[in-house]
């Protein structure tokens, strides 16, 4: 689909972005495994199958996903599951490769959500932090939010206006064309207001 994308002439190959929430965050954080992303923002993202299959209102969704059996009337939980289960839940999470991750991120998470629980963002980056650590990478960026009060969908008046403020600042500080580049307002490829 990128590839694709770019072919057309119509997007800066150079200023891709990734944004996703809840399950778009699960896709975006896979996606950063790709080097070639610009930045990417993620708002309450499943990072974690496993851990998710336990403590979410929706249990089922780790194993529907991964096309694992899931009886409703005698639910497994993934830790107490055969480990072959447990193994293929963990392979499917963007944890088992938050290490590649090289675009700045910042993850947007409500620390009432119960859909996916702040412990997934906050875990991925925490991981991503002690990556960044242990690589000594001075210069790369690694910046979360938490919204208190606000659940899945960061829907208090505060947490919207502040969310989509912060998704809009982090894009335009990541992606911003150099003026020397020749390139602003060519094919479309303008600046972000």
């Amino acid at each position: 689909m990128r590839d694709h994308v770019v072919s057309t002439g119509r997007v800066d190959p150079d200023r891709i972005c990734l944004t996703g929430g809840s399950h778009g965050g699960f896709i975006v954080a896979h996606l950063l495994a790709d080097p070639s992303y610009k930045a990417c923002v993620m708002r309450n993202p499943v990072t974690d199958i496993p851990a998710l299959t336990a403590i979410s209102d929706i249990t089922e969704w780790g194993y529907a996903v991964n096309g694992v059996p899931f009886d409703m009337a005698a639910p497994p939980t993934a830790t107490l599951s055969d480990p072959s289960v447990f193994k293929r839940l963990r392979e499917a999470s963007p944890m088992e490769h938050v290490e590649k991750v090289v675009a700045p991120t910042l993850v947007l998470i409500g620390s009432g959500d119960r859909r996916v629980p702040p412990s997934q963002g906050i875990t991925w980056w925490q991981a991503r932090q002690n990556k960044i650590k242990q690589d000594q990478r001075k210069n790369a960026v690694n910046r979360i939010q938490v919204f208190d009060g606000t659940g899945h969908a960061l829907d208090s008046v505060e947490a919207e206006s502040n969310s989509t403020y912060s998704l809009g600042s982090f894009l335009v500080e990541y992606t911003r064309v150099q003026e020397d580049a020749g390139r602003q307002g060519e094919g479309g490829r303008g600046t972000f207001i």
